[in-house]
C-alpha cells in the first residue's frame, strides 16, 4: 500500500492519504476544510534533459543550439550571450546576434537568425541582415558575424 505526506493547498492541513487500490489518482475530501483534492500516485518524472536542435560550428569547436533564444556572441567575463564564441574577432560583439529554436506544430523546428544590435554585422550566405530581418536557417548555412565565420548543422 502506498501512502503519501500532502498539504491541503486550501487550509494547510497535513494529511497522510493511501493509495490501498494502486491507483494512478485518488480523489479524497480534506477533513478540515472539505475541498476535493486529487493526490497523484504516479512517479514523477524527472525533467526533460533540453536536446540540441542543431549546432553552430567555428573550426572545431561546436556550439549546440537549444530550444528557446540563444543570443551569440564573443566570449568574455563579462558576456551574457549564451554561446560565446572563443575569438580574437574585435568585430564581433558581446551580444551579436539571436537564434530562436522555434518548434512548430508536427514537432520538426526552426531556427531563425536576427541581429541582436544595430552596430552588429551580420551575414547569412553572404546576405546581410539589416535591423529587424530574420532569417530560417538551414544545415550548411555560413555565418558571418562580424570576421568570424561560423557555419549552421
Amino acid at each position: 500500500m502506498e501512502e503519501l505526506r500532502i498539504k491541503c493547498p486550501s487550509c494547510g492541513i497535513i494529511l497522510d492519504v493511501r493509495n490501498s487500490r494502486h491507483e494512478a489518482v485518488k480523489q479524497i475530501v480534506c477533513p478540515n476544510c472539505k475541498k476535493r483534492l486529487a493526490v497523484n500516485f504516479q512517479d514523477e518524472l524527472p525533467p526533460a534533459t533540453p536536446k540540441p536542435i542543431g549546432a553552430l560550428h567555428y573550426g572545431e569547436a561546436v556550439y549546440p543550439l537549444l530550444e528557446g533564444e540563444n543570443t551569440v556572441g564573443v566570449k568574455a567575463p563579462q558576456s551574457e550571450a549564451k554561446i560565446q564564441i572563443a575569438t580574437g574577432d574585435s568585430a564581433l560583439l558581446q551580444k551579436h546576434a539571436t537564434i530562436h529554436v522555434v518548434r512548430l506544430n508536427n514537432g520538426d523546428c526552426k531556427c531563425i537568425i536576427s541581429k541582436t544590435n544595430e552596430e552588429a554585422a551580420v551575414s547569412v550566405n553572404k546576405q546581410v541582415l539589416a535591423t529587424g530581418d530574420k532569417i530560417v536557417l538551414v544545415p550548411g548555412d555560413q555565418i558571418l558575424l562580424g570576421n568570424t565565420l561560423v557555419e549552421y548543422k
